[in-house]
């Protein structure tokens, strides 16, 4: 949502000349969305004026010669805020704010609309006593005090009873209970045209004595309900026959405690199956699926609003992270192009972690679709290590070339560092252009990275000295690998987006974390069961020394060469994995040498410890958040995009080097020849 810094001045007065003089200064943010009841109510909370006693009269300038024009109602306040957009300087076109002593005797019945109404927002404040009271103006003649104290406003839009009496916040949340009412109660209502009221509502059946009616009090959002008939005299037969009230949104609102859990899987045939047990409610397939929309819609808001809050949410990311790393790109029209986001936590782990960067990007399913690139490395335990994560417009050359620019301002360069992604040429070009020294192994990753993907990475990485281990299961994907849940999590809205993969880092750090605490070896647990399990396999195997660093070792009829000084062996697991071989743990034991000084440094207890010593701090609640004006003042709009036709395709492209690579080849059973199967085999013997 766009907003307006506002300049106010305040506690002065208004000389002769029109001008006015003797005033404070104060600076203000509004919505331009914003509705002239709020805006006086912020006004008065930012100047601590008490409107219970006091009238606020808001007048601006348009020009030096013109008299100042006063701010009574929102179509006055809507023409401010569009001058104000034209010139969005923070000193031009002042609000000057006069305070004035509340006359009591200006609330006379016949006074309806009068100027002193006006100015004081529509909200008629009496302070007797203890009780705060409102007076109800719905009819001039028909004035009443409402106790909020006997009398509570309901902001609960499913509402299961109706009484006379109620209060609801807004003219939404009425309609909304009420329609919820109407499907408990399994009946239907329309508004009643002959009513001189806009808000009565009658029974679908013409003779039924059913109606409902409600008033808004002092012309403000609160509703109340008037009169309400409980009974109706129809039968039921004539009130069933229709569903007007069970609509999409009505329904959208009763399912909405489906989708609060992103791990729940609540589909459109699920939806016609709930509502037709609980409520006998036929629904279409179509109107389920409209449905699960609205739901959607109010658990998550405006897919548009998200892009707009994405400056405050980044700023209070570096301010309840400090030195986390934070960018965010827009376009020249000030379209959304490029977000990115690496925590302090994962910039200082990363050096106990092993110099492997795994890229990868996933497809979003929000509104505006958008891609996902994500970069992982491996911990000291063998599991995942979440780098940095960024949301693109689109994938191609630029976004991956920002996102790799990004990552080295974050996280820099490291010695014998490899980066292993999939076969994206984008990944490649800018990988090679940002990281030109480095290492690159490409590899398809199906879903998931598989074990045997380091093992092919070896070959290609073994110049750079890639410290590497062949078991590793590792993805860059944390929208799949963190958290099954996080499926789902892929339709959020950009800065719901961003904030669940936040928390899905915290709770990683969190396991992981208590996991190497109570670890009482040196080693984690992955690898001390590796090295009992090379110690076992170490002892059938015979040693023969060649000299003081250098052996052969004999494993089954099989001779392999082992050196200590240089850490290798003929079999490359002792070089590659940086743990002693069975090889190697056959020589160790035959000088009576401890196998742990031949370990690599990232697989320790410890650098799992310190890897996860930074703990990543969770947000604030958004109402609580202050944020610097400069940042308000950013535009983000939606980024541009065009949905394509037809069918939204599951499977991407392939190559046709890589389809007939894995294209699986048929062999006859009969005869075992390639190219044709049982049924057409023409090779079969003959029988005499």
């Amino acid at each position: 949502m766009a907003t307006l810094p506002i300049l106010i001045q305040h506690g002065g007065r208004w000389d002769i000349n029109n001008r006015f003089v003797d005033y404070s200064v104060e600076g203000m943010v509004i919505s331009t969305e914003t509705k002239f009841i709020d805006f006086v109510s912020t006004i008065s909370k930012q100047l601590m004026i008490d409107t219970t006693i006091n009238l606020l009269e808001i007048q601006y300038k348009c020009d030096e010669d013109s008299p100042p024009m006063m701010i009574h109602n929102d179509m006055r306040l809507r023409v401010y805020i569009e001058l104000k957009k034209k010139n969005y300087a923070f000193n031009e076109y002042p609000l000057c704010l006069t305070v004035k002593e509340k006359d009591m005797h200006a609330f006379n019945r016949n006074e309806e609309n009068s100027s002193v109404c006006l100015q004081i927002a529509n909200t008629y404040d009496i302070h007797n006593g203890d009780t705060l009271q409102l007076i109800a103006f719905d009819n001039v003649d028909d004035a009443e005090v409402v106790d909020f104290d006997e009398t509570p406003i309901i902001d609960d839009p499913l509402n299961n009873t109706v009484s006379e009496g109620q209060l609801y916040k807004d003219k939404e949340t009425l309609m909304m209970a009420l329609k919820n009412y109407a499907i408990q109660k399994k009946f239907q209502f329309k508004v009643d045209r002959s009513s001189p009221s806009r808000y009565c509502l009658v029974c679908v059946n013409d003779r039924c004595t059913w109606f409902f009616k409600s008033s808004s009090l002092n012309k403000s959002k609160i509703f109340r309900v008037r009169k309400f008939s409980k009974d109706h005299t129809c039968s039921a037969r004539d009130r069933l026959f229709t569903q007007r009230v069970a609509t999409a949104p009505v329904i959208g609102r009763i399912i909405c405690d489906k989708y609060v859990d992103p791990k729940i899987i609540y589909t459109a045939k699920d939806i016609i199956k709930d509502m037709k047990k609980h409520y006998g409610i036929d629904l279409s397939y179509w109107k389920a699926n409209r449905s699960k929309q609205k739901a959607l819609q109010f658990l998550r808001g405006d897919p548009s609003e998200s892009y707009a809050k994405l400056p405050s949410y980044l700023y209070m990311l570096m301010h309840s992270n400090p030195g986390s790393v934070v960018c965010l790109r827009k376009s020249d029209e000030e379209h959304f192009m490029y977000a990115f986001v690496a925590l302090y936590a994962s910039i200082k782990g990363w050096e106990f972690c092993k110099p492997i960067v795994v890229v990868d990007g996933s497809f979003l399913k929000a509104t505006y679709r958008g891609m996902l690139l994500t970069a992982c490395s491996q911990d000291a335990g063998g599991k995942i290590f979440p780098l940095a994560y960024a949301i693109v417009d689109k994938e191609n050359d630029a976004s991956w070339g920002w996102f790799f620019e990004r990552f080295k301002e974050a996280f820099g360069d490291r010695d014998d560092m490899c980066i292993v992604s999939d076969r994206n040429e984008s990944i490649a070009k800018a990988a090679s252009i940002v990281y030109p020294q480095v290492s690159h192994c490409m590899e398809q990753i199906d879903g998931r990275v598989k074990d045997y993907l380091f093992d092919i990475g070896y070959h290609r990485c073994s110049r750079a000295h890639a410290k590497v281990n062949r078991t590793m299961t590792m993805t860059s994907n944390i929208a799949e690998s963190l958290n099954s849940a996080t499926k789902e999590a892929r339709e959020l809205p950009i800065q719901q987006l961003l904030e669940e993969i936040r928390m899905l880092i915290n709770r990683w750090n969190y396991t992981n974390r208590n996991t190497a605490q109570a670890t009482f070896t040196k080693f984690t647990f992955k690898y001390n069961a590796i090295l009992d399990e090379n110690l076992d396999a170490s002892q059938h195997m015979m040693v023969r020394p060649s000299t003081e660093n250098l052996h052969s070792v004999i494993d089954n009829g099989r001779l392999f060469i082992v050196c200590l000084r240089e850490r290798t062996c003929s079999c490359r697991r002792f070089q590659l994995d940086q743990i002693p071989c069975p090889h190697a743990w056959a020589v160790l034991r035959s000088k009576n040498l401890e196998g742990e000084d031949y370990f690599s440094m990232y697989y320790i207890n410890e650098y799992m410890l310190k890897a996860y010593d930074i703990p990543i701090y969770p947000h604030l609640d958004e109402s609580t958040w202050t944020i610097p004006v400069e940042v308000l003042e950013q535009v983000v709009l939606p980024p541009v995009w065009n949905k394509m036709p037809g069918r939204p395709k599951k499977v991407r492209y392939k190559k046709v080097s890589e389809s007939q690579a894995k294209r699986p080849k048929s062999s006859c059973g009969q005869c075992g020849r390639e190219g044709h199967n049982r049924r057409t085999c023409r090779n079969i013997p003959y029988n005499h």
